[in-house]
């Protein structure tokens, strides 16, 4: 179905759910089935559409929206989010309405093999080698006589410390420990123990970075951790390496550009920035002060859960977890809206 086209009208309506995204032949497919198994449903599909019936909207299935949309769906009572984060959202708006919110996990694996590619790549000087041999011809290693000084560095039994102990955490974990590494997570509420999949759990922030010469950063965004590596837990970081697959602004920028540029960080690998293109832009600097311009930095543009095996699961996810609201089964992945996660 083309972008943005409306589905039919399935059934009488009694409850309505809107789709407020381009529906593709996977979106098609998923809410077919729902509305095969709930014949009370009607199903608005496409972004126009959902606008124009917004009033009408019970339930409903979103991408970002524009706040002043949002407070146009007087009935609505449950927001499904087809991804993990849930920052953007009107917080507040649907807190006073007493909107249920819920969000999706199933890139989890896409979005921590990024990370361990960005790992991969940062240790082993796989853009820097590739662009000098290409670009100038100049060879590195043995090759050039360069010394042990310039080869790369290997990921195995290195000491790891994954700031984030949820499902792209411990899609992590799993991965390190096939190279031999000692995983601590970092988790506030120590007394819930040693999560699974990890080693060892740090309770502090301090403990967290003193723990691991690589420093993994998959948080959400809330009020809690919106820049909670300042100064003093970058130069905490002496010669380790962050890569970071949460959210740009957990990391202060100035502080993290001058760590880098100073030599402090030994490098950074980044999915996720501190300024985005706007929509329909494709040409955008994701940091004002030219981090990416940095040569210990490997860039990667927030694309980490952008693959078609995790764009499915989490439309499978989303649509099982509307799936079970209506059957008033409890659903997965319930947000808290005061802690936006």
């Amino acid at each position: 179905m083309p972008g943005g086209a409306t589905l039919p009208i399935l059934y009488h309506m009694k409850t309505t759910l809107g789709v407020y995204l381009n529906i593709n032949d996977r979106w098609q497919k998923e809410l077919a089935q729902l509305a095969d198994q709930h014949p009370e449903l009607e199903i608005i599909g496409g972004k126009e559409a959902v606008i124009a019936r917004i009033a009408d909207i019970d339930l409903l299935i979103a991408l970002p929206m524009p706040e002043d949309q949002l407070r146009r769906a007087v009935r609505l009572r449950a927001l499904f989010v087809p991804f993990v984060g849930v920052d953007h959202l009107p917080r507040q708006l649907l807190l006073d309405r007493g909107v249920r919110v819920f969000n999706v996990h199933g890139n989890a694996e896409a979005v921590a093999e990024r990370a361990l590619a960005l790992a991969l790549a940062s240790l082993g000087r796989v853009v820097e080698f590739h662009n000098d041999l290409c670009g100038r011809h100049e060879w590195h290693g043995f090759w050039a006589r360069g010394g042990v000084q310039d080869g790369w560095d290997s990921l195995y039994r290195k000491r790891c410390t994954i700031f984030g102990t949820g499902a792209i955490g411990r899609e992590l974990a799993s991965l390190l420990h096939a190279f031999g590494c000692h995983v601590t997570g970092y988790r506030r509420r120590a007394e819930r123990g040693v999560p699974e999949g990890f080693d060892s759990v740090a309770p502090t922030l301090a403990e967290a970075i003193a723990a691991g010469e690589l420093l993994f950063i998959a948080l959400p965004l809330t009020p809690e951790t919106e820049g909670m590596f300042g100064e003093a837990e970058l130069q905490a970081a002496q010669g380790k390496l962050i890569v970071n697959v949460g959210r740009g602004e957990l990391i202060q920028e100035r502080p993290l550009y001058n760590a880098l540029r100073d030599g402090v960080l030994r490098g950074a690998a980044l999915d996720v920035w501190f300024s985005y293109p706007a929509d329909g832009e494709s040409c955008h600097s994701p940091s004002e002060l030219g981090i990416h311009t940095l040569p210990n930095v490997v860039c990667s543009p927030h694309v980490g859960g952008f693959t078609p095996s995790a764009l499915t699961a989490n439309q499978i996810e989303t649509v099982a977890t509307v799936r079970d609201f209506l059957d008033g089964r409890p659903p997965r992945n319930e947000c808290d809206l005061n802690l936006l996660y």
